[in-house]
């Protein structure tokens, strides 16, 4: 539901993640514009609700008075987020805009201080047009059911104040910051292309590497090179009680004990280690067992 132009039309100019919103504010302009659809916005106050989640939005809320926060309150350039939308998008916004008829951007902060970087706050001012913390959801959700119809952006001059009286819309025209493109989220928002992509990442001590003359023995675990042995010898046992009796096996009855256990043993180790073939087949002691 973004419009072609105008706002709609700016927002599109984003980069990939921490996401810019806009809600009824679109539909709203897609169906009052008409030939001066280009320069709809200007001479318009936008009231953006936002978190406080750094780098996103670096501000000091001391300096802010009624959640109204002006831009001396941002610190550090304002973080990624404001310089996006003061530096970037609100000069693209103004090149269609006659002299003295610009945008502006008044910024506001969630009602409760606990809800200043949640990334949810935001979302739930814009969806249900109000400044005042709204219900959730089983999933902590905000509950997007407008107390009343979104009728657009103020004019420049009025709403100073979330405590004027001539505000156009009950709540703010849109959301920025560091807010989740989720299937919920996306149900109860219009979103914009995201401008900034964030990812997640694990970082974990680095493990102590065993020398190279080890690592032959890196693939199995200590338990499971045990149980390797065991098995070679239960070959070798097995092949004494077995082939030893049989006609034709004199040398293994004849020669003493420790030949004969090591011929056993190494049939064993070629049996496990047989690459292929037969060695490991079920006609095998070794495949066998």
């Amino acid at each position: 539901r973004f419009y072609g132009g105008g706002i709609g039309r700016m927002l599109r100019a984003g980069h990939s993640h921490i996401v810019l919103i806009l809600c009824s504010i679109l539909e709203f302009v897609s169906s009052e514009i008409s030939a001066d659809k280009f320069q709809y916005h200007c001479g318009k106050k936008l009231r953006v609700a936002f978190n406080t989640q750094e780098p996103y939005v670096i501000v000091d809320t001391t300096k802010c008075s009624l959640r109204k926060c002006p831009p001396e309150a941002f610190k550090n350039g304002g973080g990624v987020s404001y310089q996006f939308l003061m530096n970037d998008l609100l000069p693209q916004l103004n090149k269609y805009c006659d002299a003295g008829q610009t945008v502006q951007f008044d910024w506001y902060l969630p009602e409760l201080a606990k809800d200043y970087s949640s990334e949810y706050s935001p979302l739930s001012m814009v969806c249900r047009n109000s400044f005042a913390a709204g219900p959730v959801d089983d999933f902590g959700l905000p509950v997007c059911e407008p107390a009343v119809p979104y009728a657009g952006p103020t004019d420049q001059g009025a709403c100073i104040s979330l405590k004027s009286t001539d505000c156009k819309s009950a709540g703010p025209d849109l959301a920025i910051g560091s807010l989740p493109i989720t299937r919920e989220t996306a149900l109860r928002a219009d979103f914009a292309v995201a401008y900034l992509e964030t990812t997640f990442t694990v970082v974990k001590r680095p493990t102590i590497l065993l020398p190279d003359i080890l690592a032959v023995f890196q693939p199995f675990t200590a338990k499971l090179w045990f149980l390797i042995v065991v098995e070679v010898l239960i070959v070798t046992i097995a092949i004494l009680l077995v082939e030893a009796p049989k006609e034709g096996n004199e040398n293994l009855q004849t020669d003493p004990w420790h030949y004969v256990f090591y011929d056993a043993l190494f049939f064993s180790m070629a049996s496990f280690f047989d690459p292929g073939g037969s060695g490991k087949g079920a006609v095998t002691w070794g495949g066998k067992l």
